[in-house]
């Protein structure tokens, strides 16, 4: 069973973390593996494929020519002795011109030297053979991400270059890497996919993330019961608002928006207002002291705000004007999230549903639109606890529930689709958050980390877990930094904020 709401999640929050060791690799023993083909046509052997797997299988046969030292390369694999081969190859590359037999001669020249720990002289031949591997020659897929892998890895921890050890990584193909160093593999990948921003950098004591928007260069990030900061990605600086005048209290904070002059802040207490203007915070009366009202969601649309309440239903503030939207029972008082797709605006609610409100006539100035519910529409959303709901263009309304999966929902045609933890596309049915990329829609869940599928291919589902490095698998919110820099972050329950690129996540 999973807990009723927020508080027990708390009550019952561990800290999950997995220790993947390093694992270094054995050479020269990895038969049958599959081919990157060859792009230049005129070298490629009439069957490059079954002369890559036979060089592969049998190492000496890689050097059958004769020449002054293929026949000792020979011997000294057959041998297996480390130092002679060692020599021999470095005889053999300074004589030999043949592409083929110089690009095999490297590649274990330099896995020898990876093997002995000179990680500079086989960073320097990787990189030298790297052309090759990318397309003029035929090589064994499995050697071309052995090669890319030490080359990142040698990046990343030996030159310290992580932008260098990026651009290496984001070469590998996902398929072959589950197949070659894998635990290798994934290791990099924690290094270099995901980085966590943690409450200690963000300057706040509580690691239950609630909130978090981007602001241009801000991050803004709201915690449970730890406070509110401001962080700066470029400089690394925060800004931790605390006590005082121009302070935000209380601690628990529920709900972040950002409009061009102000960032609006919800908590379980109150409604507040930041001024980018001046740095000032305002309390909201409507929502303060007596009127103590629970914020659990904010949505802008042009020069209108709207509040969904936990228990004093959907608010509407324009032309400096407050006022209760309700019509007969809906919406409810109790609103979960918002979203808005043209003239409607679509509200999620703890016990009713969807609920749709025609917002076109308030925005003219007439009276208020017309409430509808969703079931009227598309009657297949069993789910009454609606948690998330993300727009997908102008014809497609993502539904997250609590406890009954994900639904995609596309207007024209009225299709409804719905996935779930035990049809293996979603981690987990408990769907928290959710936001679209230039690349993919990211859903955070309860339990389940983070599922994702790609925009622009038939991928299936991936998910991103505690093997890629998330610190746990309740992702609270999801924000995202678009090109240039592309950034994906994460709200975690008990693990703070992680940062996540998403240059370096496969399609494949």
């Amino acid at each position: 069973m999973k807990p009723s709401g927020v508080g027990e999640v708390l009550a019952q929050r561990a800290n999950r973390r997995a220790i993947f060791p390093l694992i270094t690799l054995l050479i020269l023993s990895c038969a049958g593996r599959s081919v990157k083909e060859n792009l230049v046509s005129q070298i490629i052997p009439e069957n490059p494929s079954e002369r890559a797997r036979y060089i592969i299988a049998n190492p000496a046969a890689s050097f059958t020519a004769d020449t002054r030292y293929s026949a000792k390369v020979r011997e000294a694999l057959a041998d297996k002795d480390q130092e002679k081969t060692q020599y021999y190859l470095i005889q053999l590359l300074a004589e030999e011109t043949e592409p083929h037999m110089r690009l095999e001669a490297s590649l274990l020249l330099a896995d020898i030297y990876y093997l002995k720990r000179r990680y500079e002289d086989a960073f320097q031949l990787y990189t030298r053979v790297l052309p090759f591997l990318d397309g003029y020659l035929p090589v064994a897929e499995e050697d071309y991400t052995k090669a890319i892998l030490r080359l990142a890895e040698i990046s990343l921890f030996n030159r310290k270059d992580e932008e260098l050890a990026q651009e290496y990584y984001s070469k590998l193909n996902s398929n072959a890497l589950a197949h070659i160093d894998n635990e290798r593999g994934k290791y990099l990948e924690r290094k270099l996919l995901l980085k966590e921003i943690s409450p200690a950098l963000l300057g706040l004591s509580d690691n239950n993330i609630s909130a978090i928007e981007v602001d241009g260069d801000d991050l803004w990030v709201g915690t449970w019961n730890g406070g509110l900061a401001r962080y700066s990605l470029s400089n690394k600086e925060t800004r931790v608002f605390s006590d005082g005048g121009k302070s935000l209290t209380p601690n628990s904070v529920r709900s972040i928006e950002i409009t061009p002059d102000r960032v609006w802040i919800g908590s379980y207490q109150e409604l507040r207002v930041y001024s980018k203007v001046d740095s000032s915070w305002k309390i909201i009366p409507e929502f303060s002291a007596a009127n103590s009202t629970r914020i659990e969601t904010i949505k802008a649309i042009d020069d209108t705000l709207y509040i969904g309440t936990l228990g004093r239903g959907l608010w509407r503030l324009r032309n400096n004007s407050w006022e209760r939207l309700n019509s007969g029972p809906l919406p409810g008082d109790f609103i979960n999230c918002l979203e808005n797709i043209g003239s409607l605006l679509y509200i999620g609610t703890m016990n009713l549903g969807v609920v749709l409100l025609d917002i076109e006539p308030i925005e003219t100035g007439s009276e208020t639109g017309s409430f509808s519910t969703f079931d009227r529409i598309n009657p297949g959303v069993e789910a009454r606890n609606i948690t998330m709901l993300l727009s997908q263009g102008m014809d497609t309304l993502w539904i997250g529930t609590y406890g009954k999966g994900l639904y995609n929902w596309q207007e024209k045609s009225n299709k409804l689709v719905h996935y779930c933890k035990s049809s293996g596309q979603i981690a987990d049915d408990w769907v928290l958050s959710g936001v679209k990329t230039e690349r993919a829609l990211y859903f955070g869940t309860f339990g389940g980390g983070i599922s994702f599928i790609f925009l622009n291919s038939s991928s299936k589902w991936q998910r991103i877990g505690l093997n890629q490095g998330l610190p746990s698998l309740d992702i609270s919110v999801l924000a995202y930094l678009p090109s240039p820099v592309g950034s994906l972050f994460a709200g975690t329950l008990g693990g703070g904020v992680v940062e996540l690129n998403e240059a370096l996540l496969n399609e494949n």
